[in-house]
């Protein structure tokens, strides 16, 4: 077999899953071939939890179980003088759950697999009980010489909020920084994504890749508008050096939302540039272009709603049919980097995407990071998350802006036991006068893993 058909043993890979918020990434090259930094395939939005250098040989299995004690409060914003949102409350309960991870990799193929689930249990009426649910898997594999696939998809479900990262959004396509769009009023939001693309290596220079995506959304509570979409990408990419390459793309995308509540079309044009510093150990790449937005449809806030938030809300979302044609700069910039025992990954940009479901297709601003290290019996995790949206459909007057942190650590006990403790910090901005609230929570107990080696939970 060729030098081009094999993958580089040296390159560690990354995988792992969270508690609520689960997702893969990985990181993979065949020799010979451009950088893949920010490829189509890297469709997860969350911050991994094994560590590259943990999951050593080519095959691996995991699976793990954690019983937790939770504890949640939240509390209105204080803006303009007062208090918006709702007022404060605090949920005590319990947390149980567990996952599976696996992986499987040949000099021609790469396999991951991984899903985590739990329900959580409140003892007080002012917090709901309800499960969340994570499943995600990525596969590649060199068909012939010339050609590879790529396959990757991920679903699940959201329980009450949390964190979402965007640092590993394709950089090939339109849904960029599309992540999980999470709604300030909604109890759960439900969650798919899927991506298939096919590349083509003409020669050492040269490489061609077609692909689409599709991606879903669902929201329990407050009237909010589910989308549904998908988008088709061609991309020529140059490699300037070994390390270095140069891509130029068109992607089209479309988004439709439940309810007629209307519909847009994306079409974008873009460059993207990496760069792989191969001895210092970091991958960066940057994209920009441009993005031509086409909406229409008509948006009306639900009658259901108490009259008071009804009000409130018409003061700042224009209600009717609407139809309007925009035209946005669209970049995106990452960076990350391995250590032998930890890995930094940092992201922002703006994008264009479906929306939380009150503001339909929207303009993205994000910023996205998290650090994890790991030693032989413990772990620490740190992770950071910035959103801001302003609607390009419906006409709203403010922009709706969410932000959260998270901090995590593990301590092993035993060979399969150990305990792990987590904090979350999430802030919600309001809408109008309507809502905004920043969400605490703290939660703690005993974990079991069947592979020897420390995890880390967001």
């Amino acid at each position: 077999m060729s030098k081009q058909n094999t993958f580089d043993k040296k390159r560690p890979f990354a995988f792992g899953l969270i508690l609520l918020w689960a997702g893969c990434a990985f990181g993979q090259a065949p020799v010979d071939l451009p950088p893949q930094t920010l490829t189509r395939s890297d469709i997860s939005t969350n911050p991994i939890s094994i560590l590259p250098t943990l999951g050593e040989g080519r095959n691996f299995f995991d699976v793990n179980a954690f019983a937790n004690a939770v504890f949640d409060t939240n509390a209105p914003i204080f803006q303009n003088g007062t208090y918006q949102g709702i007022t404060g409350q605090t949920g005590v309960g319990f947390e149980l759950g567990g996952g599976v991870t696996a992986s499987r990799i040949t000099p021609t193929a790469q396999f991951l697999l991984g899903y985590t689930g739990g329900f959580r249990d409140y003892s007080t009426q002012s917090y709901p009980s309800g499960s969340n649910h994570n499943l995600s898997l990525y596969a590649t594999k060199i068909l012939a010489r010339r050609w590879t696939l790529n396959v990757g998809g991920n679903a699940g479900i959201f329980f009450n909020g949390g964190n979402a990262y965007q640092v590993s959004s394709s950089l090939t396509s339109t849904n960029l920084g599309q992540g999980v769009v999470l709604n300030p009023f909604s109890q759960n939001t439900k969650y798919a994504s899927a991506s298939v693309s096919l590349s083509y290596q003409q020669s050492l220079r040269w490489s061609y890749t077609i692909g689409g995506d599709f991606f879903l959304s669902r929201y329990y509570g407050f009237g909010s508008f589910g989308s549904t979409g998908g988008d088709g990408t061609g991309s020529v990419t140059y490699r300037l050096t070994r390390v270095t390459s140069l891509s130029g793309s068109y992607s089209h995308s479309y988004y439709g939302y439940q309810n007629a509540a209307g519909s847009s079309g994306v079409d974008s044009v873009f460059a993207t540039l990496s760069h792989d510093f191969r001895r210092a150990h970091w991958r960066v790449g940057a994209s920009g272009g441009v993005a031509r937005v086409n909406s229409q449809g008509a948006y009306f806030i639900p009658g259901f709603l108490p009259s008071s938030i009804n009000q409130q809300l018409t003061s700042v979302i224009t209600q009717g049919t609407y139809k309007t044609t925009s035209t946005l700069p669209s970049f995106q910039g990452s960076a990350s980097r391995t250590w032998k025992r930890s890995a930094l990954t940092v992201a922002g940009g703006q994008s264009i995407n479906s929306g939380n479901g009150i503001y339909l297709t929207s303009r993205n601003l994000f910023l996205s990071g998290f650090y994890s290290m790991a030693y032989r019996n413990s772990s620490l995790s740190f992770g950071g998350t910035f959103s801001r949206l302003s609607s390009i459909a419906n006409t709203i007057s403010t922009a709706y802006e969410s932000s959260g942190s998270d901090v995590s650590y593990y301590r092993k006990l035993t060979r399969y036991f150990g305990v792990s403790a987590h904090y979350d910090l999430t802030y919600y901005s309001n809408i109008g006068s309507v809502g905004g609230r920043i969400d605490n929570r703290v939660s703690f107990g005993l974990t079991f893993n069947s592979s020897d080696i420390p995890f880390s939970y967001f």
